[in-house]
């Protein structure tokens, strides 16, 4: 469906659970109407067999519970105002998620059980390697053979793929929290002058273009400004718009130039790349082989506005057409 998109693969697991029996019914017409290519019946065949498979229906549910966790956050994550810090925290509430879904896989097997009552779990083939190097079937011992069909796939697929998805979670949350921590001091507001400092220095080490010891006096004096002026209830509850409304709205920027800059750099620090993903989508739909000599301005402006469709349509277009047309139109005495 989609190598990008979480949106894709979460709605393809879901119609295929909610439909499944009346994909199984289209599937068994297909395969018992002779007027369809034997090809066609054979793959239908084949389809059927890989479904009714109870291996099949329990990842069903499995990754309709993951998919439909990941897809609601990235969701969220591809909002504009979205700050670094929240992005970090969903990911953190992702990682909870799949720690509790690991403790699911009895609850899993009685779902696959309600849908395939007389099925049970297949019996894997042991393979084992002969003094050629080639591999073969095998029903010798093994250290796994003493466990059953269940707890095999329980161990080689089900665990896995959770330490998979938990490692994954894990880096990305790891790089948001890095980002959000290095920012964090800047609405602490009990922190003292040389703890500020301290942190000053190490922002510095980052972004040594943007940031200089100059904002150390500048921030303390804030903080008590901030301590003075609005009174918050909790010291470590402000969050960075916050701070950065207080400063536009009461048009101090040139009392506090550096720190209005340090915190625009992190408000509009890209938490998701979605645009970029959306723009490239979108290009096989724009430059089709009826627009193959399309110029890259109007490629680009009509990739823009397919993009930003939500924005179009709240456009009166009528209007926007009169506007033109004035503009352009030639008068002749």
């Amino acid at each position: 469906m989609s190598d990008t998109r979480w949106e894709a693969h979460a709605k393809a697991i879901e119609a295929v659970l909610e439909n499944y029996n009346n994909i199984i019914d289209a599937l068994n017409q297909i395969i018992s109407d002779f007027s369809f290519k034997g090809d066609t019946r054979k793959r239908a065949e084949n389809i059927v067999e890989k479904m009714e498979e109870f291996e099949f229906v329990f990842m069903l549910y499995f990754w309709n519970r993951v998919l439909s966790h990941f897809h609601k956050v990235n969701k969220a994550i591809q909002k504009s105002n979205l700050l670094l810090s929240t992005c970090a925290n969903l990911y953190g509430s992702l990682q909870d998620i799949l720690y509790t879904i690991r403790e699911d896989f009895d609850k899993f097997e009685e779902q696959a059980k309600i849908t395939l009552p007389n099925v049970d779990y297949k019996r894997a083939k042991r393979i084992r390697k002969t003094n050629r190097g080639n591999y073969e079937s095998a029903s010798g011992p093994d250290a796994l053979d003493d466990l059953s069909s269940r707890d095999k796939f329980r161990i080689k697929t089900f665990i896995p793929i959770l330490d998979k998805l938990e490692a994954d979670l894990r880096t990305k949350a790891t790089v948001y929290n890095d980002f959000a921590k290095m920012f964090s001091f800047l609405i602490d507001l009990t922190l003292s002058k040389n703890e500020i400092q301290k942190n000053v220095e190490l922002l510095m080490d980052s972004h040594p273009k943007d940031v200089d010891l100059k904002l150390t006096d500048e921030l303390f004096h804030f903080h008590l400004y901030v301590r003075q002026n609005h009174k918050p209830t909790d010291m470590h509850c402000v969050f960075h718009l916050d701070l950065y409304q207080i400063i536009h709205k009461e048009n101090i920027e040139m009392a506090f130039p550096n720190v209005e800059l340090i915190l625009r750099m992190f408000l509009s620090l890209m938490v998701t790349n979605c645009s970029g993903e959306r723009s490239f989508s979108k290009l096989n739909r724009i430059k089709s082989e009826l627009r193959s000599n399309m110029s890259q301005e109007r490629l680009s402006a009509l990739r823009i506005l397919y993009i930003e469709s939500d924005t179009l349509s709240k456009i009166n277009l009528k209007e926007l057409i009169d506007d033109f047309a004035i503009k352009k139109s030639r008068i002749f005495f």
